[in-house]
């Protein structure tokens, strides 16, 4: 391999063709994550050049290109083939001829020539290769989009609408325009810029060497350059300080983060992420009050460090980066001696990490009383639970409500009310703090119709045993994990072929309710609570009964947990079959309110679910109540 520093210039200013493989992406750019920052770069370096203000050689790097040389007669102009770097060729090619077009049509036409040089091969020794005199021949998708920019074609017809070649050179004519106002001297300028300002480095890789393996190493293999990587080679090397000093900024607020706790990955959604840059994600949210924060590095370049004062440098952005940090590490790992590392449990148990920016905020820039620390936490969780219990969003879209709330009380001011009020009020299916109808509507089995995660009601149940415990001096306090605390139905789901029904005739299995003749024709009979085929009129209340119990087969009231698996040939049984096995040897309260009834059905279940919901209620309040009982 051969790396070489270039600019625009030494890319394009010789005779040369650089052609993107078609298995390559084609151009993906837009302009809110690369034309407009690139755009904001040249301005910047134009005007410098307007100021005559010093430069170095390659004072903005702009990234890395490779590509490999391709045989060609000696008649050709020399071809490489671009293995990884095309969207940079494509976009600097996009800017040359929205340079050349507009000196073009404001006749300053030999700046519109000299820039031509650097789009177009001219002079050919031979015409009889095809597309000689192009610089770069992008893939199929996009070839004809280029060759109509690079041709200067002007005919609507002529226009190709797909990909984003045409908008980029829309995008970047208009802001020309608009920074030129026709003035030849600003052309000029934004011209040196572009073709002088921006380093790249090339690699050319000879033709035994392998391109993939390369492209490999550089986009996914060994240890990435992270955006956290880039933001504190950016902060040390903005200091203006002795070497010692800066080591010194090193120890006091860099140094913890060279630990492995900031090299782990965590679960996002479906995929995984290292944690050091989760927290620069949560960082700058808190900070910008904003979910879009992506590219971290750049917008805290564009974004964040542009609302600091002058004298908040780099010792400033480094104390906040260590002072979130270590709020965040408490934050993460729930560290039981922290304040918050207990309230956090509970996120941490469902992988909720969108309230993380919101929690920051509030640990680093409110100063909350212990008091008003536990009336507020509780207030998170009792909105989150219900949430997840209610609503099919659950805690989604956590990261843009959040960031809404963070600018609301920003704007007004925080206190306990005006979170309360702006969680209360809200309205919407992905928003709302869901109420207790809502939560008895839940329990009551709709928990199951609109797919909650089945861990939710094990948690509900967990921390009513938790609560009830608490609640009683006579127990033993122990540890109880909630790892080890399995869901079960007391009448089980399939419970026909052992769970017996009342009849005048005695009790008597469910299909024992019915004819044979009726069995015979209705396949569906076994699955389907029906009043049809019943052997005599007066099993129709005993029907009923068990089109109850298969309502009742998810209602909080007949679930509990264990704190192990219940034997599998058990869990199908008569509730007198495993009553004795299942809950008389477990030292869980709710486990032993469930042994207290000799028999278990309709009337048990619900008694039970009422119960169950009052004691949700209290433990998880609706928005209402928090709002009468404000700290």
């Amino acid at each position: 391999m051969q790396p070489t520093n270039v600019n625009v210039s030494a890319l394009f200013g010789n005779k040369v063709q650089f052609r993107i493989p078609l298995f390559q992406r084609h151009y993906v750019w837009d302009m809110e994550d690369q034309w407009q920052p690139l755009w904001e770069d040249i301005e910047e370096k134009s005007n410098q050049r307007l100021l005559q203000q010093q430069r170095d050689k390659f004072s903005h790097f702009t990234g890395a290109i490779v590509i490999q040389q391709k045989p060609t007669n000696v008649d050709e102009v020399p071809k490489y083939e671009i293995i990884d770097g095309q969207q940079r060729l494509t976009t600097f090619q996009i800017i040359l001829c929205a340079l050349r077009d507009i000196s073009k049509s404001l006749e300053y036409d030999d700046i519109a020539d000299e820039v031509d040089g650097y789009v177009l091969n001219k002079g050919m020794l031979s015409k009889d290769y095809e597309d000689e005199h192009y610089k770069l021949i992008p893939t199929d998708f996009d070839r004809f989009s280029l060759k109509e920019i690079v041709e200067s074609a002007t005919d609507d017809k002529l226009v190709e609408k797909k990909g984003r070649i045409r908008s980029a050179f829309e995008y970047f004519s208009h802001k020309i325009e608009k920074y030129t106002h026709s003035d030849r001297k600003k052309l000029l300028s934004l011209f040196h810029s572009v073709l002088n300002d921006f380093g790249l480095v090339q690699i050319l890789i000879d033709s035994d060497d392998e391109p993939e393996m390369i492209f490999e190493s550089l986009n996914g293999r060994g240890k990435s350059l992270l955006q956290f990587d880039l933001l504190r080679n950016n902060l040390f090397l903005r200091t203006r300080i002795s070497e010692q000093d800066r080591d010194l900024l090193y120890r006091d607020f860099w140094s913890h983060f060279e630990t492995d706790y900031w090299e782990k990955k965590v679960k996002l959604g479906r995929r995984r992420i290292i944690i050091s840059e989760l927290f620069f994600q949560h960082f700058l949210m808190a900070k910008l009050s904003t979910d879009s924060v992506a590219p971290f590095f750049k917008v805290y370049q564009r974004q964040y460090r542009k609302n600091l004062q002058k004298d908040q440098g780099s010792a400033y952005e480094l104390g906040e980066l260590c002072r979130y940090s270590k709020i965040y590490k408490e934050i993460t790992e729930c560290d039981p001696g922290s304040p918050i590392g207990e309230p956090m449990k509970f996120y941490k148990l469902f992988d909720i990490t969108s309230l993380h920016p919101f929690v920051l905020y509030l640990e680093n820039e409110i100063e909350l009383q212990e008091y008003e620390s536990r009336y507020v936490y509780r207030a998170l969780e009792a909105y989150t639970i219900r949430r997840m219990l209610c609503t099919t969003q659950g805690h989604k879209n956590f990261n843009k409500f959040f960031s809404e709330v963070i600018r609301r009380l920003k704007r007004d001011g925080f206190s306990t009310e005006n979170l309360i009020q702006a969680l209360k009020e809200q309205a919407s299916n992905t928003t709302k703090w869901p109420n207790d109808y809502d939560v008895k509507t839940a329990l009551h089995g709709h928990w199951s119709e609109i797919n909650v995660n089945r861990n939710v009601i094990r948690y509900i149940l967990y921390r009513i045993e938790l609560y009830k415990r608490s609640g009683n001096r006579f127990i033993e306090k122990v540890e109880l994990p909630f790892k080890q605390f399995t869901l079960e139905h007391i009448l089980p789901e399939k419970w026909k072929p052992n769970w017996l029904l009342s009849t005048p005739d005695g009790e008597l299995k469910y299909e024992d309710l019915f004819s044979g003749e009726y069995k015979e024709n209705t396949p569906l009979w076994y699955l389907i609570p029906s009043n049809e085929g019943l052997k005599k009129e007066t099993y129709l209340e005993a029907v009923e009964i068990a089109q109850e119990r298969d309502g009742l087969k998810q209602s909080i009231g007949n679930l509990t947990v264990l704190t192990g698996s219940l034997n599998s040939s058990l869990s199908n049984s008569s509730y007198e079959d495993k009553r004795e096995s299942l809950f008389s040897n477990s030292t869980l309260i709710l486990s032993k309110e469930i042994y207290k009834n000799i028999s278990w059905d309709v009337k048990e279940i619900r008694n039970r679910e009422d119960e169950i919901y009052s004691v949700f209620c209290e433990i998880w309040p609706d928005a209402q109540w928090f709002a009468e009982n404000i700290i």
